[in-house]
């Protein structure tokens, strides 16, 4: 698969175009129970260790282990998930992560030892890392450009439900008298429902219409997009597997990741990111407990319990609101910018102000405040990020790599929080950490990732796929029209039959010219040719009054005839190309082709040409 495969972008502009709708509310709830049991599970284990730790007399190092074993099997799940997923298609394999999920959940309510519970968190974890990229992928590929950011932070926002009620049941078993040992084994066994609930569904839902064009199965892109945007009623046979097909080997889609710049660095912005996030947030929001608990020795767990529901309740999931409002208009990066910097100045006066972790009252507005501006920020737009920037045929790999180093980072966190409070470092230490990491990941935002408000997946592909020399701005209409283009500049590429200079080399860069376009309707048309001669009293090159031909525009217009230089001037130190390969008599250095080893293949067109 090449930069064209989404080239055609207008099969999907009633797609792009198409208000949030019945069918893409439904795809929103089916994949965002997977992130329910994620943001149910990140609550209920910090209750269930606090637990264990008395009932099975646990070590500082196996209370970490658990809290964090989860985390690295998610890693491992969403990059073999997301890479399996850019092979056979995203409906091949969805529903099948929830039945792992589901299965690790119930293991882990019936575990008779730490071996065995630990064991079945890795399969949990395994399953919750494999929904990341699917979900976040189908979404993406089923909304419009303009509601995009909406509906993906909305499948992420399911994390809000999840984190509300998770601390409901916890306080419900916890203060209806049920045993210890009872309490914990219903809260992990609870998780496995939302999954199951949702396996069906998942089976029904049809091949995302961009992969299956990409795939060359175009009837049934086509098919999707109709019943997607409410102009069929006819739903596609949901039964038959989809019959694109992406021959790629395992390792292909890192090697395309890696071979491009733009993308690679897009990966590292998305990965790094999300990994820093992580850190923070995971290790904060499992170690909520065992922080309560060094705030205030003598309170109850049930009491800790509900003020972890109020801080999340009136902190976070006004955060998530907040969020999916301003998705769409201020965009990803500014908000995921102003994310980072809050989160960093939180953490770091908790860290730094000694009254802070001694006032409870100074303590939880601040660190309300951090998990505010975790949800309406990083946590969100780190989500959405990966699901956006990369082509179709490695999005779910680059979705899974970069999930994949946020569960890296979360279980560095979760790890790392309980071995630092209960180190000399303590509540300030470890927040002070968090900040700093906070910001390192607003600088990463601000160097290396773009802003895809507003710019359909096709778009951005293009701009992933453009030519290094080429702006991000000038990307899509070159990758627009480069199937236009291809034709006419294999027939009719422009030529030129003169000498190069003898007293400079003109560098390799300097050699590229590009094909004009008609001054009516901006099409690319192809050049008629030039012919070059020597002026026989310098050493440079110059075109004869030959040279400047016109070009013909299927509108059936002229393209502006390039104008003849004026009276050659012996102070020139830079030769000038006033061909008509040089886009509309501009002038530019040098005879583009002559004596060029690209001179036998088309050009990219330059940015002097838009």
């Amino acid at each position: 698969m090449s930069a064209t495969s989404e080239a055609e972008g207008g099969h999907f502009d009633a797609l792009d175009d198409a208000k949030i709708n019945k069918f893409q509310l439904k795809i929103m709830f089916v994949s965002g129970m997977g992130f329910f049991t994620d943001a149910y599970d990140l609550f209920v284990i910090g209750i269930v260790v606090a637990l264990l730790k008395t009932q099975w007399s646990l070590s500082t190092g196996q209370v970490s282990w658990i809290n964090s074993a989860t985390l690295l099997a998610s890693a491992v799940g969403a990059i073999a998930f997301g890479r399996v997923a850019d092979i056979l298609g995203r409906k091949r394999i969805y529903g099948y992560e929830v039945l792992i999920l589901a299965f690790g959940a119930i293991a882990s309510a019936f575990a008779p030892n730490y071996t065995f519970l630990l064991i079945a968190r890795v399969i949990l974890g395994i399953g919750i890392g494999g929904d990341y990229p699917v979900s976040a992928t189908i979404m993406s590929e089923y909304s419009g450009k303009q509601t995009r950011g909406r509906m993906v932070g909305l499948v992420f926002a399911m994390q809000g439900a999840g984190l509300i009620v998770g601390p409901l049941v916890a306080s419900l078993l916890l203060g209806s008298g049920v045993s210890n040992n009872l309490t914990w084994r219903i809260l992990l066994g609870l998780g496995a429902i939302p999954g199951l609930a949702v396996f069906y569904l998942r089976r029904q839902i049809h091949e995302t219409p961009r992969f299956a064009m990409a795939g060359g199965a175009a009837d049934e892109a086509q098919a999707a997009i109709s019943h997607a945007t409410g102009t069929s009623d006819a739903a596609p046979k949901s039964a038959e597997e989809s019959k694109a097909k992406h021959p790629q080997t395992a390792l292909e889609g890192f090697v395309v990741l890696a071979k491009s710049r733009r993308m690679l660095l897009w990966l590292i912005g998305t990965a790094g990111a999300w990994a820093l996030l992580d850190f923070c947030y995971y290790g904060n929001t499992i170690s909520t407990p065992e922080i309560l608990k060094l705030l205030n020795p003598h309170a109850s767990l049930l009491h800790n319990t509900l003020v972890q529901l109020g801080i999340f309740a009136v902190f976070a999931v006004p955060g998530y609101i907040v969020a999916i409002l301003l998705l769409d208009k201020t965009g990803r990066k500014s908000i995921q910018i102003l994310g980072f910097g809050m989160m960093g100045l939180m953490f770091l006066l908790i860290g730094i102000i000694p009254s802070v972790t001694t006032v409870a009252v100074q303590f939880i507005l601040l660190y309300g405040i951090s998990y505010f501006f975790t949800e309406f920020g990083p946590n969100t737009t780190t989500f959405i990020y990966p699901a956006e920037i990369f082509p179709v045929e490695v999005r779910t790999t680059g979705h899974g790599i970069s999930a994949g180093a946020g569960k890296m980072g979360a279980f560095a966190g979760a790890f790392l929080f309980p071995v630092m409070l209960a180190s000399s470092l303590g509540i300030r230490g470890a927040e002070i950490i968090s900040g700093v990491v906070a910001l390192a990941g607003l600088v990463l935002t601000l160097a290396l990732l773009p802003e895809p408000k507003g710019k359909t997946l096709e778009q951005l592909s293009a701009e992933a796929y453009a030519p290094p020399e080429l702006k991000l701005e000038a990307a899509t209409l070159w990758h627009t029209a480069s199937s236009l283009e291809s034709t006419a500049r294999r027939t009719a590429a422009p030529r030129c039959a003169g000498h190069w200079p003898r007293r400079r080399r003109i560098p390799a860069r300097s050699r590229r010219c590009s094909p004009g376009r008609c001054r009516s309707c901006r099409s690319p048309v192809p050049s008629t040719g030039t012919s070059w001669r020597r002026h026989p009293r310098t050493s440079w090159s110059r075109p004869s009054a030959r040279s400047c031909l016109r070009r013909a525009c299927r509108c059936g217009r002229w393209s502006q005839r390039a104008t003849p230089p004026s009276p050659w001037s012996r102070r020139r130190r830079t030769p000038t190309c006033w061909c008509s390969a040089s886009g509309g008599g501009r002038r530019s250095p040098g005879c583009c082709w002559a004596r060029s080893a690209r001179a036998q293949r088309p050009p990219p067109p330059a940015l002097s040409s838009w």
